[in-house]
């Protein structure tokens, strides 16, 4: 099985200060970001603002000024958490893809038992799934979020082009979702065999 990261994306980037390590500093990270959350799901990027968020989170505006330094960088640290909720999803997929695969007696019957389980037995948190499609639809006005999304991009380019065969196919069923084909040949050379393969495998059905 393919040994899944937690991190897909790097981290926001660094401010001048020393990061925090100790567990007081990562509970007041994880409120923040949990208040960020919750603003932006119900009331939209708008009202995303260090006081607002400050005052979901209990704490001073320069609290979250002191861990992340302006709202565009709340947002990239609310990308990150979302790539490692994604990265767990993308380990239970590949496993599930390679277990199609090995069964049926088919590459497209294995593609089709796996949208059957894809549809009907795949687990996800609807927060977090409504969290990843609007942090990238903000990918155009945030600089944080454009940076990650392109890091992630440049991971997912580079992992394929030491793919192939059956290996290839499972990693494009299990991305599909977390991923745009049309994004991700931005990054990667794709020729006429495997053209066909992305559009099918990585767009919405």
């Amino acid at each position: 099985m393919e040994k899944q990261t937690k991190k897909t994306a790097p981290a926001a980037p660094k401010r001048d200060e020393e990061p925090v390590t100790n567990s007081r500093g990562l509970a007041t990270q994880d409120k923040i970001l949990e208040a960020a959350k919750t603003l932006l799901l119900k009331e939209g990027a708008t009202k995303l603002t260090v006081s607002a968020v400050a005052k979901k989170a209990g704490v001073t505006p320069s609290a979250v000024r002191y861990h992340f330094g302006n709202t565009d960088m709340v947002l990239g640290g609310l990308l990150c958490e979302y790539y490692d909720y994604a990265g767990t999803q993308i380990a239970e997929r590949i496993t599930v893809a390679k277990i199609c695969l090995h069964r049926a007696r088919s590459k497209l019957k294995a593609i089709d038992e796996y949208f059957d389980w894809w549809r009907s037995s795949r687990r996800e948190d609807p927060q977090y799934e409504a969290l990843g499609k609007v942090l990238h639809g903000m990918s155009s006005t945030s600089e944080t979020v454009r940076a990650l999304e392109a890091s992630w991009y440049e991971e997912l380019a580079s992992r394929m082009g030491r793919l192939s065969g059956t290996d290839l196919v499972c990693f494009l069923l299990a991305f599909r979702g977390y991923c745009s084909a049309k994004r991700l040949k931005e990054y990667v050379h794709v020729d006429e065999e495997h053209e066909e393969l992305f559009d099918r495998l990585l767009e919405p059905r």
